[in-house]
């Protein structure tokens, strides 16, 4: 059986920053290895797929979770980019399972993660039902990340995760047209702010 499905497009540009035109939250560095220009039919090109495969797999293994964070991080912009969603959302929920390795469980970055996939589930697929529970997740993960030493730099990361889990479960709300009473008043008032 064949379970490759056509794509759509359900947005107009691609991007997955936490705030229109802020950067990701983790380091962006873009390394795409390119085609090899073998037609993959050919029995040289089947075995340059298949050795640099191997070389992939080899290089993966030996990478700290950080490294992969940030290579999962910047292979999911470039799908997003290309628009390649299903990738791109692959991508993006490796990341929150590396980011809850490399920073535990009472981390802002590993809220940021979950609105991130979020975002991606509603803008790239519009499966409103789980961009609500990862922006619910993350939701529930920020009292926990309240850094001890509340800098100013910090709170702003603070309220702007805030603010995306509240857009994003704004926006699920409106395409499950469910609209809660108070829940911005309720959430504001849970989180002491």
């Amino acid at each position: 059986m064949n379970y490759n499905y056509p794509m759509t497009n359900t947005r107009s540009k691609p991007g997955l920053g936490l705030v229109e035109g802020e950067e990701s939250s983790f380091e962006s560095t873009r390394s795409i290895s390119g085609n090899s220009g073998e037609s993959p039919h050919s029995d040289k090109g089947l075995a340059s797929v298949s050795q640099r495969g191997m070389d992939d797999m080899g290089e993966s293994m030996m990478m700290t979770p950080e490294e992969k964070l940030t290579q999962y991080d910047s292979r999911a912009q470039a799908f997003a980019d290309t628009q390649q969603f299903d990738a791109c959302i692959q991508d993006v929920v490796r990341c929150v399972a590396l980011t809850r390795l490399v920073y535990g469980d009472g981390h802002l970055k590993l809220a940021q993660a979950h609105v991130r996939l979020a975002k991606a589930y509603l803008q790239f697929k519009g499966w409103a039902v789980q961009a609500q529970e990862h922006s619910a997740r993350a939701s529930d993960l920020l009292p926990f990340c309240t850094p001890s030493s509340t800098s100013r730099e910090d709170r702003v990361h603070i309220l702007t995760c805030l603010l995306n889990i509240y857009l994003t479960q704004g926006r699920a709300s409106l395409l499950l047209a469910k609209y809660p009473t108070s829940v911005f008043q309720q959430c504001m008032h849970n989180h002491n702010l």
